[in-house]
């Protein structure tokens, strides 16, 4: 009796060391701490932009990082997206007041050998112009970031919107459609409209049709 109870007991031993070791087994690894020091860097470069701080941006990024802007516009270090992003905001020639961006990040980002991390994702952008218009674009980014000394820096970053569902093209469209109906309108009067009009302020009939 005493055995049997004794086999019983190493029985569920067994299983349960079993279900302990497959359970481990199973458990994902733990995160890299690299992961967290990234996200501390995406805190901090989206509180800049959002706060609308240029030099705070900047100081996000590696002396030579390469930025693709959402209209294709491409610069290199620091000085030129100094210079692009005040041409967009300031002066004359200005056609943003303020932006602000909403990033989602699809997944880890991947590391390569402790100080090369790739990140992807999408973004919304909501972009106040200086005629008041508000448009939201959506769209994918890539970002490349490396260790510089003790801290990540960006060192590429890409943003595009999609070819023909962006709302930039669309509103370009709709200006395209109209000036295309005005210079139709403008060609019938200069062509039909405008010579009747002559000829009846001269007194002149009409010349009958063929």
């Amino acid at each position: 009796m005493h055995r049997a109870r004794g086999t019983t007991l190493c029985a569920l031993l067994v299983v349960c060391s079993c279900l302990m070791g497959s359970a481990a087994a199973q458990a994902p690894p733990p995160e890299d701490p690299v992961h967290e020091e990234l996200r501390t860097l995406r805190k901090g470069l989206v509180e800049a932009v959002n706060a609308g701080d240029l030099e705070k941006l900047v100081s996000f990024l590696h002396r030579d990082v390469v930025v693709t802007w959402l209209d294709g516009t491409q610069s290199r270090g620091h000085d030129a997206v100094r210079t692009y992003y005040k041409s967009k905001t300031e002066g004359s020639g200005a056609i943003v007041k303020s932006f602000s961006v909403d990033p989602e990040v699809q997944e880890l980002s991947f590391l390569y050998g402790g100080d090369t991390a790739i990140a992807y994702g999408s973004a919304v952008s909501h972009f106040l112009l200086r005629d008041g218009r508000k448009i939201d674009v959506r769209g994918p980014w890539t970002a490349t970031m490396v260790k510089d000394g003790d801290r990540w820096v960006i060192a590429a970053f890409h943003s595009s919107v999609g070819m023909f569902d962006s709302p930039l093209l669309r509103a370009a469209l709709r200006f395209a459609y109209w000036g295309i109906a005005i210079a139709a309108v403008i060609g019938l009067l200069a062509g039909i409209g405008l010579p009747v009009v002559v000829r009846k302020l001269r007194g002149e009939k009409p010349t009958p049709a063929a």
